[in-house]
């Protein structure tokens, strides 16, 4: 049975993209998010094309350090032990990663390519 559900795609989406602010550690409110410049610098040339990397940094700076809900990376697999001995920017690629092999696993399935036809944004193939 595969780790990945719809629900946890749309809630790491949720926690990735949210704009809520977290009262909580400063590392979270500014680059590098909880990590190194030259990981930050990394991560904005590799992944800023398809995702805004600040928004996935403090998302998961502020879940790794400043309280907010886990439950996005508790559905994508991850545990505390993990969550907690990940740097922000291992835990954000592993993260993106894992939305990936969603998506992979999600398209590979004939059911949801057939309901592509009728419904033509289907996400990512």
């Amino acid at each position: 049975m595969s780790r990945f559900t719809p629900a946890a795609f749309v809630t790491s989406l949720i926690m990735a993209f949210s704009t809520a602010a977290y009262a909580g550690d400063p590392r979270c409110n500014a680059p590098p998010y909880g990590g190194t410049v030259p990981e930050y610098k990394a991560i904005v040339a590799n992944f800023g094309q398809i995702v805004v990397p600040t928004r996935v940094l403090s998302s998961v700076c502020n879940a790794k350090f400043s309280g907010t809900p886990r439950t996005a990376l508790y559905n994508l697999g991850f545990t505390d032990a993990e969550i907690d001995a990940k740097d922000t920017e291992d835990l954000a690629v592993d993260m993106l990663n894992a939305t990936k092999l969603y998506w992979t696993s999600l398209a590979a399935r004939s059911d949801y390519r057939r309901s592509c036809v009728v419904r033509p944004i289907c996400g990512p193939l």
